[in-house]
């Protein structure tokens, strides 16, 4: 597994404000493909999964943000995804 910490100049770092006005884009930045949703789904599904062409992953909790990473990565692996989700208005695909 690679390095789980990383250097980086003071420069290339932006604060993160807390309080009533901090809830801006810079926060959710953790929620997104790049953060820890992004590392579990692809560190799962590479390390432990391990999806070949042709296999079927199938995916729990698919709307969720872990899940639907998966549901994505396994695709772009060619295997076949099938997301389970709580209701009808959850599996939507836009």
């Amino acid at each position: 597994m690679g390095a789980t910490r990383a250097r980086r100049k003071a420069n290339d770092l932006s604060r993160v404000e807390w309080g009533p006005k901090s809830f801006s884009r810079k926060v959710t930045t953790g929620l997104r493909a790049l953060g820890m949703p992004g590392f579990t789904a692809y560190s799962g599904l590479r390390l432990v999964g391990i999806p070949k062409p042709g296999e079927t992953v199938v995916v729990a909790a698919a709307s969720g943000p872990v899940g639907s990473l998966v549901g994505q990565l396994a695709k772009i692996k060619g295997a076949r995804a099938v997301g389970i989700a709580g209701n009808f208005g959850k599996a939507i695909v836009r």
